[in-house]
């Protein structure tokens, strides 16, 4: 990772709202999913790629995407923290149940386009 935020150009913007919308589409949630992408740096000034959490209130999901990394980091990232919104409360984190609902996510953006 970098210190310096990766700012999306026109094209990225426009690319990581398509990708948004197909994973909304292709592989829904219990609830809505808001995707913030910003700078994430946890206790002791580590730095993390990204996590999914749910809102103070329940009603949303909350993907947090680090603009430390690289664009196609970030792409990574959400779609793998869109797998864990999928699956809240379900399973552990990264066992092998959700390694599979990982995969099909996973699959959904390769299906969809080559990597961006």
């Amino acid at each position: 990772m970098t210190n310096q935020p990766h700012k999306m150009n026109r094209e990225q913007a426009r690319d990581w709202a398509l990708l948004l919308k197909m994973l909304r589409r292709r592989c829904p949630t219990k609830i809505p999913v808001r995707v913030l992408r910003r700078r994430i740096v946890i206790h002791g000034g580590d730095e993390i790629n990204g996590y999914c959490d749910e809102s103070r209130n329940g009603l949303t999901y909350v993907l947090y995407v680090s603009t430390s990394q690289s664009w196609q980091g970030q792409v990574d990232t959400v779609v793998h923290e869109w797998a864990h919104a999928r699956y809240y409360d379900e399973h552990d984190w990264h066992d092998p149940e959700w390694g599979e609902r990982f995969s099909e996510t996973y699959r959904a953006y390769e299906d969809w386009t080559e990597p961006i």
